[in-house]
């Protein structure tokens, strides 16, 4: 005897219990997705950085310009 449309109906419900436990259940995408949130955090901590410093560089390169050039027209 064949199995029904109502057998195969009473075993849908379970099947997608399961799906939905193993979906929950995946930690697959949560790796990528820490290590995109680090890198994020790193290069938002570069910027800080490099944004801060740029000032004194800028004022470290504008001494040693000057400094240079008074040198060369003496």
């Amino acid at each position: 005897m064949s199995a029904g449309p109502a057998s195969e109906l009473a075993q849908h419900p379970t099947h997608i219990g399961q799906t939905v436990k193993k979906f929950a259940n995946c930690r697959c995408g949560a790796t990528s997705i820490e290590y995109g949130l680090i890198a994020g955090l790193i290069s938002v901590l570069i910027v800080g950085a490099l944004s801060t410093s740029s000032e004194s560089l800028k004022g470290a390169y504008q001494l040693i310009g000057s400094t240079l050039g008074a040198a060369i027209s003496n």
